[in-house]
């Protein structure tokens, strides 16, 4: 006996995890839209180090500041969403930053003390995990119909 409805199921999950990480993928490109028309600032990186030595995806830390009507504001987010570069990345752009370096950042119009260095975010990470992700689960469902035992 084929395992028809155990595949069904896991065809069904693929298609529901291909759609959610696509719904995610668009909501990211949308919200980058939004932020990239916030009005710009003037900030200065305040602290900058690289990664955690043994950490291998872990961002740098970063914090910038700037003032907004005489109150100091600092803010921490590099970019939109997770970071999604190596430690060397990570490194390597800490040192493109250094303390008291001045760049423009994006501020958020509703709350000035919210700032975004780079309003950018990975939007294709979404849509590779939906297809990698979904793409297995179809294998791994078509494998069940065509090996499975009853």
């Amino acid at each position: 006996m084929v395992p028809w409805p155990y595949s069904m199921t896991i065809a069904l999950l693929a298609i529901a995890v291909w759609l959610l990480c696509h719904w995610q993928g668009i909501r990211l490109r949308r919200h980058v839209a939004d932020v990239q028309s916030w009005p710009e600032v003037e900030v200065e990186i305040l602290q900058s180090r690289p990664p955690a030595p043994l950490a291998r995806a872990a961002p740098p830390r970063l914090v910038f500041g700037w003032h907004d009507q005489g109150q100091a504001c600092r803010s921490d987010r590099i970019q939109l969403g997770a970071w999604t570069g190596t430690r060397r990345e990570g490194e390597a752009f800490a040192a493109a930053h250094p303390v008291g370096m001045r760049l423009m950042a994006r501020r958020n119009p509703s709350d000035p003390r919210d700032a975004i260095l780079y309003p950018r975010g990975d939007a294709q990470a979404w849509f590779r995990a939906g297809h990698w992700i979904a793409g297995s689960m179809l294998v791994a469902a078509l494998l069940l119909i065509l090996f499975g035992r009853g």
